[in-house]
């Protein structure tokens, strides 16, 4: 009873306020941040009359105490949204409503300064609502449930933006596990903060936020991770304003200069207190690189390589060479070198190299400095200085001004340098060749082809001393051409002859001289090469005079056992020799002073080669002119005794064999005189065909044929059969 005694007074309480609304019911109203108050008619059941973080509250046109659409079961609902917590006992304005949360301990506690979604409850009866907005000692509230009859129309309306006095309710937040959980309205947005030049002494850490409501304050605070949370400064920025983006330099030296992994804290506060904290973590080098094996080495007047390994736990980011001579001073020290490459040295792996070089130090002899400087990422440096004396040489001697060489042969040039100073001499020497005769490494010199060349060799501060070398080549060495047989006239031969150094064609009378003897008569004469100028030694060929070859050599006859031939004599000979050759066999077959000869013996159907050379007897010694060639082949044999037998129209022909033969053609001619032509192969003991659809009597005949080299060579008929 006293529930409903409370609510009709709120009812009365409603319907006296709505007159100072003259009567004026709003259609409808939509969600918006517009707080002004106003009265809106209910006109069908759960109808949503104002929205709060995506919670609605909802009316029906009838009264109903509990349920979906009371006043408990919105606040209720707007709760578990965002904390999943279950309230109960809301409807009680004698006692605080419950709420539970599974594993943890929840509960509400009064407050007095009130923020957007606490919990509002009538003081007086039962009556509960959230806070939708704060503004001095007035609180507009969101609830459902709150309505009366419009005395004018009857019709059932209610208020949306209801303000009360802070003094009217009483006001809860919600605390878990002891720890105070405002509803987060107009909390910030943070973004995740962003860190930027990371290095020994510090970073930057830019921080931004949004938020529907203004954010009063960025915090940034930063601990050592190894000295805990404790030992963070803060770093507090007051703020105005929805969008809002700050940095704050962060200082290794708050926390004694440490090499650490460092914590940044980032905080939004809003402008209802409600707070947004996101955190990054950087990781701080302040251990500087560590150096080994620092060396100068290949010392010349020109300068020296440097090269040192260095490592570092976060890496060598450069290596820098700072250089300068102990008489200059360190103005010879490029500017701004720190900042730019000119000292810049290259780094593969952990191993550093840099060249000084004593042109860009005007050339300067004596002590030079350089100053290693390895940075790693963080800009750690270590330094280490090393020096050296550089003393060039004041002169320098060959040991020999000019050498004579052979083709292929080397020898060791040696040097002598004059020292122009007390230390030892850093020059370092190079060697050249003006020409491809002779090459040159670290002194050795190599004839290589004939020619001449001058060998220098050059200090690394220009002091130069020169060898000439000439290289020859002995005629031994030389490709000379043979020289071909020579045909007898009567007179003096002097054939010419190609005489090459590589592909180089040498000339006869510059480079070479030729003499000729024994170079007239029959038989074999001399020539002797004797080599000038780059050239040495001589060397002595021989070459034949022969008779002249006879001409025209030709087959008259052949028959199956011998051929014959002709040719036209040689004016210079004494006779003939006559050869024959057979499946790569020679054979002399005899002499003649006649320009004719018959070769017999021969076997049938046999391919032949004949050579004919023309020879003159000096000296107790037949001397051969050049092999004049022609190719025979010798008569294929008759077929003899052909016999015929016949069976009807099938015919049965036989012969003797003929061994060299390749095989046979058989010739059938009609009383009509109509012939035909048929080849046949035959076995190897007998030779036969079988010819079958002969109608009527024929007059057959067989001869034999070889096939030598695509060309064929037939015997003749044999005599003819009938049948």
């Amino acid at each position: 009873m006293r529930k409903l005694i409370s609510k009709i007074t709120a009812i009365l309480s409603a319907a006296a306020m709505s007159l100072t609304m003259l009567g004026s019911v709003p259609a409808y109203a939509e969600d918006s941040d517009d707080l002004k108050e106003y009265n809106i008619e209910i006109t069908y059941d759960g109808q949503i009359v104002d929205t709060f973080m995506g919670v609605s509250a909802k009316y029906i046109k009838e009264y109903q105490w509990s349920g979906p659409y009371s006043c408990a079961y919105f606040v209720g609902n707007f709760y578990e949204k965002f904390y999943g917590t279950l309230m109960y006992d809301i409807n009680n304005y004698q006692g605080k409503p419950k709420v539970y949360l599974a594993g943890h301990t929840a509960e509400l506690r009064v407050t007095d300064s009130p923020l957007p979604g606490d919990v509002a409850q009538n003081k007086k009866y039962s009556h509960v609502a959230i806070v939708k907005a704060v503004e001095g000692d007035t609180i507009t509230l969101i609830e459902q449930n709150w309505k009366w009859n419009d005395w004018a129309t009857g019709k059932p309306v209610c208020t949306v933006n209801r303000k009360i006095g802070i003094n009217d309710y009483y006001i809860y937040r919600l605390y878990i596990d002891g720890k105070e959980c405002p509803i987060p309205y107009g909390k910030p947005s943070l973004a995740a903060p962003k860190v930027s030049g990371v290095g020994r002494n510090g970073y930057t850490v830019t921080a931004s936020a949004t938020s529907d409501f203004d954010i009063t304050q960025l915090r940034f605070g930063t601990y050592p991770k190894s000295k805990g949370e404790s030992a963070i400064k803060w770093t507090e920025l007051v703020t105005d304003g929805t969008n809002i983006s700050a940095s704050v330099n962060v200082r290794t030296e708050y926390f004694g200069d440490l090499g650490d992994t460092y914590v940044t804290v980032v905080e939004a506060v809003g402008k209802n207190g409600i707070k947004d904290t996101k955190s990054v973590e950087t990781y701080v080098d302040r251990t500087a690189p560590t150096f080994s094996d620092a060396k100068i080495t290949d010392v010349t007047a020109e300068g020296y390589t440097v090269t040192c390994t260095v490592s570092d736990t976060s890496g060598i980011a450069r290596v820098k060479f700072p250089s300068w001579t102990t008489a200059g001073g360190k103005d010879d020290i490029p500017y701004n070198w720190a900042n730019n490459n000119v000292s810049d040295g290259t780094v593969s792996g952990k191993t550093a190299t840099f060249t000084v070089k004593t042109k860009d130090h005007n050339g300067e002899a004596g002590e030079y400095n350089t100053e290693i400087n390895a940075y790693d990422w963080y800009g750690n440096v270590s330094k280490k200085l090393v020096s050296v004396v550089i003393n060039p040489a004041k002169d320098i001697k060959v040991e020999e001004e000019e050498i004579k060489l052979e083709e292929g042969e080397s020898v060791k040039l040696d040097y002598e340098l004059t020292n122009s100073g007390k230390t030892e001499i850093t020059d370092k020497v190079n060697w050249t060749s003006s020409d491809s005769s002779a090459s040159v490494s670290a002194g050795k010199i190599t004839a290589d082809e004939v020619g001449t060349a001058v060998i220098t060799v050059k200090t690394s501060a220009g002091k130069t001393a020169q060898c000439k070398v000439t290289v020859t080549k002995s005629v031994d060495k030389l490709d000379i051409s043979k020289i071909d047989a020579q045909i007898y006239t009567g007179k003096e031969l002097t054939p010419e002859l190609t005489v090459k150094d590589g592909s180089k064609t040498l000339e006869a009378g510059k480079d070479y001289e030729l003499s000729y003897s024994q170079n007239k008569d029959f038989g074999t004469a001399k020539v002797k090469i004797t080599g000038k100028d780059l050239y040495t030694g001589s060397k002595e060929l021989s070459f034949d005079i022969l008779p002249a070859p006879v001409s025209e050599l030709a087959v008259s006859e052949t028959k199956t056992d011998s051929v014959s031939l002709t040719w036209t004599a040689s004016d210079s000979a004494d006779g003939y020799i006559v050869i024959a050759e057979k499946d790569g066999v020679k054979t002399e077959l005899g002499k003649t002073s006649e320009t004719s000869f018959t070769a017999s013996g021969l076997t049938s159907a046999s391919a032949y080669k004949f050579s004919v050379e023309a020879y003159k007897t000096a000296s107790g010694k037949d001397i051969a002119s050049k092999a004049e060639n022609v190719d025979a082949v010798t008569a294929v044999e008759q077929v003899r005794n052909p016999t015929l037998q016949r069976c009807g129209n099938y015919l049965s022909i036989l012969w003797d064999r003929e061994a060299n033969a390749t095989a046979y053609e058989v010739k059938l001619v009609t009383a009509e005189g109509e012939e035909s032509i048929v080849e046949t192969n035959t076995p190897a003991v007998i030779s036969c065909c079988f010819i079958s659809g002969v109608e009527g009597e024929r007059t057959i005949s067989v001869r034999a044929f070889k096939d030598i080299d695509g060309e064929r060579f037939y015997g003749d008929w044999s005599a003819e059969i009938f049948g």
